[in-house]
């Protein structure tokens, strides 16, 4: 067979032509082949499987290139595609544009020539007749780009730094069905519409078409620098050599690199070790971040997944892996039990209902209910999982959708529940739940940071834990999540200040402290029929 036959059975390969066949300006300048580097070979794997991807990366790995490049071969070698790379701005669409004008213009080998006929050129598009294809390059600006109702593929490049980033939505409206679709970017704090978009990928619930893709700096091996032959690390460098199996040459090319940038504090979001770093700058976070790790490391996932049922004579715990309560360990005579929880709407796309059972000698969170239901329903299965969970005190949110949730409670005349006299204001009130407001939120998140610190709670939930990673500090000293949910976060701060007042023994239950007041006889008016 001869080179030119082999060429051309290969010729709707994408890697294959596009290494064959495209230069590229590396990062010394210099025009070369383009041969994939290890974090572009790795994508490209990805690609292939998955239609829907969100890439979170560093600077400078190449994924706008790659994708350019696998779209650009789409175009001269399949009929009718309507490719597009959407840019943050006109300056960097020029970079993307010059850069696959580049790529035809150098296209072929010294053997091998193409020659690509372009129709009348664009500023932004780029028309090949042959296939009647088209490669659309423009920016998040173009306000008309949306009413296109056919793109066959799409990547929307630095879309964390979008001015608006809710011009996506248009976009991907249009795509044909089964579009390949890629957001690519580095990104900027935590974002909007990126952010968001990652946490559902990655929570199961969600239900998310979008699949995560994350490259760290190290796994691009160029980003080396070789190292005095006796360097001294820092106790940071040495925990991020240990973490990632990195080398002293790595170490110091991260150490030239973070020398160089004027805002320290946003080296991590450029270079991220892992997705959490670049999400949000290291300076901001209101938790401690190396006790959040340890915590992370330690998660489990739950032992296991379904729904508390209700006989009528017993609650049992049916295994149901689509089901909303995860559970660790399941209750065993004696031991006694707090769930608390934060209560919300139950709207589709809206904030989620949490519940936390925790083990009120250990202060480990055993089991969790998470999931969107209507606050009547939600105080239904609370009681449920008070019975089941050995008579569980139980402490819903008060305020807003919590009254719903305890009127739902005390119709079922369930008899264990938090009550609180003094944390109101006025000092009058004495109602049933904890009251969420100004005060009360100061004294959750003071007992949650105590309780992080000093290592008292126990968490195996990794939801709950990426919640809390993302806790920061506004400008008025309020803790805040910039986006996504923190519900996790807020029932396992009530958690952590409510244990720190419950006592128990064998024959009663009892809540003191700062207002707290509540006595229950340990009967159990339902049994257990166990799990099955």
């Amino acid at each position: 067979m001869t080179d030119n036959v082999k060429i051309l059975e290969n010729l709707k390969d994408a890697k294959y032509f596009i290494e064959t066949f495209f230069f590229i300006n590396n990062k010394e300048a210099k025009t070369v082949p383009f041969i994939f580097n290890d974090p572009q070979t790795r994508f490209y794997n990805f690609f292939l499987k998955n239609l829907f991807t969100i890439i979170v990366k560093a600077r400078k790995e190449g994924f706008s290139s790659l994708i350019e490049a696998i779209w650009l071969h789409a175009c001269l070698f399949f009929q009718n595609e309507k490719a597009v790379t959407m840019a943050q701005n006109q300056d960097e669409m020029k970079v993307h544009r010059d850069r696959v004008e580049f790529f035809l213009q150098t296209m072929g080998t010294k053997n091998f020539k193409f020659e690509t006929i372009l129709d009348e050129d664009s500023q932004k598009e780029l028309y090949f007749p042959h296939t009647k294809s088209r490669y659309w390059l423009g920016t998040a600006g173009s306000h008309t780009f949306g009413r296109s109702r056919d793109i066959t593929r799409f990547h929307g490049t630095e879309v964390a730094h979008y001015e608006d980033q809710s011009v996506l939505t248009g976009v991907l409206n249009a795509c044909i069905p089964n579009a390949p679709k890629i957001i690519e970017t580095t990104t900027n704090g935590v974002g909007e519409l990126v952010y968001r978009l990652w946490e559902e990928a990655g929570d199961q619930k969600s239900n998310s078409v979008w699949k995560r893709f994350f490259s760290p700096w190290f796994e691009d091996k160029t980003n080396t620098l070789t190292s005095p032959k006796f360097i001294i690390l820092s106790p940071s460098e040495i925990k991020m050599k240990k973490d990632y199996n990195l080398s002293n040459d790595q170490i110091f090319w991260y150490r030239m690199k973070l020398s160089e940038q004027t805002e320290k504090d946003k080296m991590v979001q450029e270079y991220p070790c892992n997705a959490r770093e670049a999400f949000i700058s290291s300076g901001r976070h209101f938790l401690n971040m190396e006790r959040l790790d340890e915590m992370e490391k330690r998660c489990l996932p739950p032992t296991w997944i379904g729904e508390v049922f209700d006989d009528g004579s017993t609650v049992s715990f049916n295994l149901n892996k689509e089901g909303s309560l995860f559970v660790w360990k399941m209750p065993r005579d004696n031991e006694q039990f707090l769930i608390v929880a934060d209560v919300a709407e139950g709207v589709v796309g809206g904030c989620f209902s949490v519940a936390k059972v925790y083990n009120t000698a250990s202060w480990e969170c055993v089991a969790q209910w998470r999931d969107r239901i209507d606050p009547g329903l939600f105080g239904k299965i609370m009681v449920d999982m008070g019975y089941f969970f050995n008579n569980a005190t139980l402490c819903p949110e008060m305020n807003n959708h919590g009254f719903a949730t305890l009127e739902r409670i005390k119709s079922e005349m369930y008899p264990h529940v938090l009550n609180t006299k003094t944390l109101w204001p006025d000092g009058s009130m004495n109602k049933d739940g904890f009251p969420t407001n100004d005060r009360t939120r100061t004294l959750i998140f003071s007992a949650l940071s105590n309780a992080i610190e000093q290592r008292t709670i126990i968490e195996h939930d990794i939801t709950t834990i990426r919640e809390m990673q993302k806790l920061v500090k506004d400008e008025k000293g309020k803790v805040i999540i910039e986006n996504g949910y923190m519900d996790c976060a807020i029932t396992e701060a009530i958690g952590a200040y409510i244990l720190k007042f419950v006592k128990t023994d064998e024959t009663y239950r009892e809540v003191q402290g700062r207002g707290f007041s509540v006595t229950s006889l340990v009967s159990k008016p339902k049994g257990h029929a166990g799990y099955r």
